[in-house]
């Protein structure tokens, strides 16, 4: 994970290819600029916050849980 600030939103971009979702899409939403989300989706930037998370997941109505809380489970 040499790079890697946070795990990467694998599931939540697979959802994004899925409905057609970009990354200017997500930027427009949070008022950044599209770098920056590419950035936060591939955890090599600095995560989501809390109310990003809010604004996306109500925006599309999706889940936090499913889409950016990284359960662990050992």
């Amino acid at each position: 994970m040499a790079g890697l600030k946070h795990q990467p939103y694998t599931k939540f971009m697979a959802w994004m290819k899925e409905n057609n979702v970009s990354n200017n899409d997500i930027a427009d939403l949070l008022a950044v600029h599209k770098s920056v989300v590419s950035k936060r989706l591939n955890g090599t930037g600095a995560d989501f916050s809390i109310e990003e998370v809010r604004i996306i997941c109500v925006h599309y109505g999706i889940s936090a849980d499913t889409y950016f809380v990284a359960y662990k489970v050992s």
